[in-house]
């Protein structure tokens, strides 16, 4: 294992327990603010508990779990009550290799447990934190989540950065920092630490910081760097997550909570990914300047249809020729048994081949209940989405590749239009909102 040299005050921080296990207590302050915090590390092991940090009833409990393999290590199931912000893996090389990290809120009830139990799909190595919080919204307490992964000298040399989201003024700003190695993690500028972390038998690290929001305007890219000590003089390059969000305060407008429709300063693809719909690429952007592809809208359409983890499950190939060793064989495999594709005809599916706003439309309506060739045809498949609606704001005609973008915001209009012979939206009935 390698050893990292860490200062004096460091190694002193870590053996009081003030900083690495345990519970951290702060001052009350106006507007939103933390008041206690509490971190664990699970060794090698298919749980991760956190200790309760004497959580009030009616306030705001915000986790970070931070943890190895990636994507193999999901699902996560999370402790009763806890409902998920965002998960984001690095998937720099999959397996042992990968990290990954993912956000939890929980309002507190009159009767917490002593500690709060993470369960994964397989022994991982895992450290988490919880922080918690008043002034925030009970009721909607997530205003905006965004997040990606990299390694190294991906964004810099020894950067994380956290991407954008849409602010709120008098919201608290939150970036959420997981790191592959042992390293001392320096807090995003014009932000202050909440809490930090690490596992040094394993060589992991965790930072929370935080900043005060005073206007509605996206936040700007928040970056963390990691070096061998806190005094700041050799950096460390290593896998990484890095996440940000956005608390709404009490009393505000907006957010986004299960069983809200949509959220005014967010776009399709923003509102997508928090409706957990879309991951992005590994990095978590959306790329909504690119044409969407016939393999991705295969993707799409099992999270449309609620069949995605089947989907990713699937292990018998396709009879298509082109898709060898695609990363997603397992999706258009998946469609092709379930009927809902039969390719290009040759054996060939064209898993690269850009994607029509027609293919499209016959798709968003096979989402809803309608049946090709009964309620739809080929050539009438598009005007028949346009007349519910779904390609509002949409400018792209039925013949000509699709925006990535563009695509989000039919997907958008889908969910929120009720699906054939039912008097509720199809959002509704996946349990978006």
């Amino acid at each position: 294992m390698k050893t990292r040299r860490l200062s004096l005050a460091l190694i002193l921080a870590m053996l009081l327990g003030l900083m690495v296990l345990g519970t951290t207590t702060f001052a009350v302050a106006n507007d939103i603010a933390v008041l206690t915090t509490s971190t664990a590390v699970n060794g090698d092991a298919e749980t991760l508990v956190i200790p309760n940090l004497g959580a009030a009833a009616g306030r705001l409990l915000i986790a970070q779990i931070t943890y190895e393999k990636g994507q193999d290590a999901l699902p996560i199931v999370a402790p009763t009550g806890w409902k998920e912000i965002i998960t984001t893996n690095a998937y720099v090389d999959g397996g042992y290799k990968d990290i990954g990290q993912a956000l939890y809120y929980k309002v507190a009830g009159a009767n917490e447990p002593s500690g709060y139990i993470w369960t994964f799909s397989q022994m991982v190595k895992a450290l988490g934190g919880i922080a918690q919080y008043e002034g925030v919204d009970g009721d909607a307490p997530i205003f905006a989540s965004g997040g990606q992964g990299g390694y190294g000298d991906s964004t810099g040399k020894n950067q994380l950065l956290a991407p954008t989201v849409s602010g709120v003024e008098g919201g608290k700003l939150i970036a959420f920092f997981g790191f592959k190695e042992m390293a001392f993690l320096e807090s995003p500028d014009y932000m202050h630490q909440v809490y930090q972390a690490w596992d040094p038998d394993n060589d992991y690290a965790i930072l929370a910081s935080e900043q005060q929001l005073s206007m509605d305007a996206l936040t700007g890219d928040r970056i963390a760097r990691s070096w061998e000590n806190d005094r700041l003089s050799e950096s460390v390059e290593s896998q990484w997550v890095a996440q940000q969000i956005v608390l709404k305060p009490a009393g505000a407008s907006g957010g986004t909570t299960p069983g809200t429709i949509g959220t005014p300063n967010l776009n399709a693809g923003e509102q997508l990914k928090l409706w957990k719909l879309i991951e992005g690429d590994p990095y978590g952007n959306l790329n909504e300047g690119t044409f969407l592809k016939r393999s991705e809208m295969m993707v799409i359409f099992a999270r449309m249809m609620g069949r995605f983890d089947e989907a990713y499950a699937y292990k018998f190939p396709s009879t298509f020729s082109d898709g060898v060793g695609h990363w997603a064989a397992s999706y258009v495999a998946y469609a092709q048994n379930q009927g809902w594709t039969s390719g290009m005809g040759n054996n060939q599916f064209g898993f690269e081949v850009p994607h029509r706003a027609r293919e499209a439309a016959v798709f968003m309506l096979k989402a809803l209940g309608y049946k090709a060739d009964v309620d739809f045809t080929w050539n009438d498949a598009f005007d028949k989405a346009k007349a519910l609606g779904l390609f509002d704001d949409v400018s792209t005609p039925s013949g000509e590749n699709i925006l990535r973008g563009d695509l989000f915001k039919v997907m958008v209009h889908t969910l929120m239009t009720n699906s054939k012979g039912e008097s509720k939206p199809l959002g509704e009935k996946l349990n978006i909102f």
